[in-house]
């Protein structure tokens, strides 16, 4: 009987200990509601400068990188930590977002315009919902940057094109209250 009381007295100390790694590790409930705030302000900034820049407005097509952009700047003045990721593979290149371990991208309906406005998912999530068709989009070969200036300059040495480059860091961005790259 003692045995099964230590067996008992240990999976209950493991299952504590897995809770408070995990809670640890994974964004509280109002983290998440403030990330998908901020998603939705760059997603509305980004479908304007896909309008001025005679772009897609409704699926943002080679917007991904400026809206990326300016949501990674507004995370990063709110004191949260993020990566901008650009994926490769052989048919297309993609940014988003990383933020405690979720992808955050504000333009996946430009790989399938069924697909949600905005995704915050973990890309265990994201693999299992997503159709293998566009999986793609979020799964291929990842560059992570810690700042918008070293990814516009990868992009500028890949020869995008100038609309899809983030506009000048000097240049405030009018919804973000002055928010500057540098």
């Amino acid at each position: 009987m003692s045995r099964w009381i230590k067996w008992g007295s240990f999976l209950s100390l493991l299952a504590l200990v897995c809770y408070i790694a995990v809670s640890a590790i994974a964004p509280s409930p109002p983290r998440i509601v403030t990330i998908r705030a901020m998603a939705a302000e760059a997603q509305e900034w980004a479908v304007a400068y896909a309008k001025e820049h005679n772009m897609d407005a409704d699926t943002l097509a080679g917007v991904c990188a400026v809206a990326s952009t300016a949501l990674s700047l507004r995370l990063t003045k709110k004191g949260i930590k993020n990566q901008l990721v650009l994926n490769r593979t052989r048919y297309n290149s993609h940014v988003f977002v990383l933020v405690d371990g979720l992808i955050v991208d504000i333009t996946p309906r430009q790989a399938d315009p069924s697909m949600p406005a905005i995704i915050i998912s973990t890309p265990y999530d994201l693999r299992r919902q997503t159709s293998r068709r566009i999986m793609g989009w979020w799964f291929g070969s990842w560059q992570l940057f810690d700042d918008p200036t070293t990814l516009k300059k990868q992009q500028e040495a890949e020869l995008w094109p100038p609309e899809q480059l983030f506009p000048t860091c000097s240049i405030p961005i009018p919804i973000f209250n002055g928010l500057q790259c540098s």
